[in-house]
């Protein structure tokens, strides 16, 4: 399965991740397909590689064979993971269909993995507003937007507006002081409140 299908076990991120995005246009100007791009933290891509029993001789680095085996795995999602990206057009959800055409490497202790994100049915980028984002709801694994931000088909501005963190972090802090029904929180009722900590990706693009 994908790496970050995790279940939820704390009140703060145990994975960190550098996201970057490149939006994708059809030649009528149309937004079609996002491509995804991510760096795991070194920490979380030993883990991994331990867990899976790879380098095994702990040079810090991979045959391709091993990489395979990271490629597999990433590329393997179950059907209720929503692939951690999130894409609204004048507030209301966009669509997106399966991911495809993965890609994964091993880079200075890091594995980078990417992917694109079709979208079900193509948006006018000028007459919508757009506006993506990266992240895990439970806060298990935290997205930082660190990487470039591109637009291919057609000349958009991007702009990457950080989250207010210190709303997120009260917000966190109250749902796991009580639950749903004013108790105390259990796992099931952990607080979706990935969305609060993301970044958001807004997309502009000017008509003709």
């Amino acid at each position: 399965m994908t790496f970050l299908c995790v279940q939820p076990a704390a009140a703060h991120p145990h994975i960190f991740i550098d996201a970057g995005l490149k939006f994708q246009f059809d030649d009528q100007g149309m937004l079609t397909a996002v491509r995804v791009n991510w760096i795991y933290d070194e920490l979380y891509t030993l883990m991994l590689i331990e867990d899976l029993d790879l380098d095994p001789d702990g040079d810090g680095e991979l045959t391709p064979e091993e990489i395979a085996v990271l490629a597999r795995q990433d590329a393997d999602w179950p059907p209720d993971y929503e692939g951690d990206l999130y894409g609204t057009a004048d507030g209301r959800p966009i669509a997106l269909g399966p991911p495809r055409s993965f890609g994964l490497d091993y880079v200075d202790g890091r594995i980078i993995s990417t992917h694109l994100r079709p979208l079900a049915k193509p948006i006018d980028p000028v007459a919508h507003a757009v506006i993506f984002k990266t992240y895990d709801p439970f806060f298990y694994a935290a997205f930082d937007v660190t990487l470039p931000v591109e637009t291919q088909g057609r000349d958009c501005t991007t702009e990457v507006i950080e989250p207010d963190v210190a709303a997120a972090e009260d917000k966190l802090a109250a749902l796991m002081q009580f639950g749903p029904d004013d108790g105390a929180l259990v796992e099931q009722q952990y607080p979706q409140v990935g969305e609060d900590f993301a970044d958001s990706v807004v997309l502009t693009c000017a008509g003709d």
